[in-house]
């Protein structure tokens, strides 16, 4: 009897040790799945202010490009107001040249 009390205290403490080593990978684990949690959380911020950013990209292309589209209508007017001036003074001196002939 007292050899299988023995025994039986050995087999309680290599459980309990068991037991132990148990909960600490447990925890251990637990420790793990709340740091990729953070870690999941943190990837997911920056792809936000990535899209963010990309949005704010897109937005600034657009709003760059309204204003190439102003700056060409502008170029155009100048171009015709250009050529109207040129045409004017074509005929401004036309109408010298006949003044003199008379």
């Amino acid at each position: 009897i007292i050899t299988n009390l023995v025994v039986a205290k050995n087999q309680i403490l290599k459980i309990r040790t068991l037991a132990q080593r148990l909960t600490h990978c447990y925890c251990s684990i637990i420790t793990n799945l709340v740091r990729a949690k953070i870690q999941m959380l943190k990837i997911r911020t920056l792809a936000q202010r990535l899209t963010h950013c990309y949005c704010s990209i897109i937005t600034n292309l657009v709003v760059f490009k309204i204003q190439m589209l102003k700056i060409c209508t502008l170029a155009q007017r100048l171009t015709h107001c250009y050529c109207s001036i040129n045409t004017n003074l074509i005929v401004a001196k036309i109408k010298i040249l006949k003044i003199r002939t008379l």
